[in-house]
């Protein structure tokens, strides 16, 4: 397979997989989400004021984040198939 091609496939996995993200399905996306409290609170014990997720899929976790610890600045940035972009959740 060429590089090309297997960059083309990897994106169209990511796309597919990045549809069902935030539903019940049980794949390893979600399986992952049982760890954002363990995260969560290894966040509370830092003294920062900005966090940066990077590969932050569709950025539920910062959302998780920011509601939790509203006076930080979360910035999430996502660069493959259709989640390619950058955002910023300012503070509260």
């Amino acid at each position: 397979m060429t590089n090309q091609k297997y960059k083309n496939l990897t994106l169209r996995e990511f796309d597919a997989a990045a549809e069902k993200f935030d539903d019940s399905d049980p794949s390893v996306y979600n399986l992952c989400r049982k760890d954002y409290p363990d995260l969560l609170e290894e966040l509370l014990k830092e003294p920062c004021q900005d966090v940066l997720d990077c590969g932050c899929g569709t950025g539920a976790m910062l959302v998780m984040f920011r509601d939790a610890c509203p006076a930080k600045q979360y910035t999430g940035k996502e660069r493959y198939g259709i989640n390619k972009f950058s955002f910023v959740l300012s503070k509260v």
